[in-house]
Protein backbone atom coordinates (compact mmCIF):
# COMPACT_ATOMS: atom_id res chain seq x y z
CA UNK A 1 0.00 0.00 0.00
CA UNK A 2 1.41 3.66 -1.28
CA UNK A 3 -0.21 5.03 2.54
CA UNK A 4 1.77 2.59 4.50
CA UNK A 5 5.32 4.23 2.75
CA UNK A 6 3.88 7.89 1.81
CA UNK A 7 6.96 7.94 -0.78
CA UNK A 8 8.44 11.34 -1.75
CA UNK A 9 8.03 10.21 -6.00
CA UNK A 10 5.63 7.83 -7.67
CA UNK A 11 6.52 7.06 -11.16
CA UNK A 12 2.95 6.04 -12.44
CA UNK A 13 2.46 3.77 -15.18
CA UNK A 14 -1.19 5.10 -16.94
CA UNK A 15 -2.01 1.92 -18.85
CA UNK A 16 -1.27 -0.20 -15.27
CA UNK A 17 -2.89 -3.97 -16.75
CA UNK A 18 -6.89 -4.13 -14.95
CA UNK A 19 -6.53 -0.44 -13.66
CA UNK A 20 -6.62 3.29 -14.82
CA UNK A 21 -3.27 5.25 -14.35
CA UNK A 22 -5.64 8.36 -14.52
CA UNK A 23 -8.13 6.85 -11.67
CA UNK A 24 -5.06 6.11 -9.48
CA UNK A 25 -3.56 9.80 -9.80
CA UNK A 26 -6.85 11.44 -8.78
CA UNK A 27 -7.52 9.13 -5.76
CA UNK A 28 -3.85 9.91 -4.79
CA UNK A 29 -4.94 13.87 -5.12
CA UNK A 30 -8.31 13.36 -2.98
CA UNK A 31 -6.21 12.03 0.06
CA UNK A 32 -5.13 14.25 2.71
CA UNK A 33 -1.84 11.83 3.01
CA UNK A 34 -0.82 11.55 -0.91
CA UNK A 35 -1.44 15.13 -2.35
CA UNK A 36 1.66 16.05 -1.75
CA UNK A 37 3.52 12.78 -3.26
CA UNK A 38 4.78 14.16 -6.45
CA UNK A 39 4.15 12.22 -9.54
CA UNK A 40 5.80 11.47 -12.68
CA UNK A 41 2.79 9.76 -14.85
CA UNK A 42 4.30 7.64 -18.22
CA UNK A 43 2.91 5.64 -20.83
CA UNK A 44 3.85 4.33 -23.75
CA UNK A 45 0.56 4.68 -25.18
CA UNK A 46 -0.72 7.69 -24.52
CA UNK A 47 1.22 10.18 -25.61
CA UNK A 48 1.77 14.32 -26.82
CA UNK A 49 0.77 17.34 -25.23
CA UNK A 50 -2.89 16.52 -25.30
CA UNK A 51 -1.89 13.68 -22.56
CA UNK A 52 0.43 15.47 -20.89
CA UNK A 53 -1.91 18.27 -20.29
CA UNK A 54 -4.76 16.17 -19.08
CA UNK A 55 -2.51 14.10 -16.71
CA UNK A 56 -1.21 17.56 -15.23
CA UNK A 57 -4.56 19.05 -14.41
CA UNK A 58 -5.33 15.41 -12.60
CA UNK A 59 -2.58 16.47 -10.26
CA UNK A 60 0.60 14.59 -12.26
CA UNK A 61 4.05 17.13 -11.61
CA UNK A 62 5.33 15.62 -15.20
CA UNK A 63 4.40 13.50 -18.19
CA UNK A 64 7.30 11.20 -20.12
CA UNK A 65 6.18 9.29 -22.93
CA UNK A 66 7.92 5.68 -23.21
CA UNK A 67 10.26 4.68 -24.44
CA UNK A 68 12.68 7.22 -23.03
CA UNK A 69 16.23 7.56 -22.00
CA UNK A 70 17.26 6.36 -18.83
CA UNK A 71 18.95 10.19 -18.53
CA UNK A 72 15.60 11.65 -19.51
CA UNK A 73 14.18 9.83 -16.67
CA UNK A 74 16.98 10.63 -13.96
CA UNK A 75 16.57 14.47 -15.22
CA UNK A 76 12.92 14.67 -15.04
CA UNK A 77 13.29 12.79 -11.37
CA UNK A 78 15.72 15.45 -10.23
CA UNK A 79 13.88 18.68 -11.40
CA UNK A 80 10.67 17.02 -10.10
CA UNK A 81 12.45 16.57 -6.47
CA UNK A 82 14.27 19.63 -7.07
CA UNK A 83 17.97 18.35 -6.81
Amino acid sequence: QITALVPQLVLLDLNIPGKNGKEILQSMQESPQLKQVKVLAMSGVERGDETSAEVRRIGADDFISKSFKPRELQDRVRKILGL
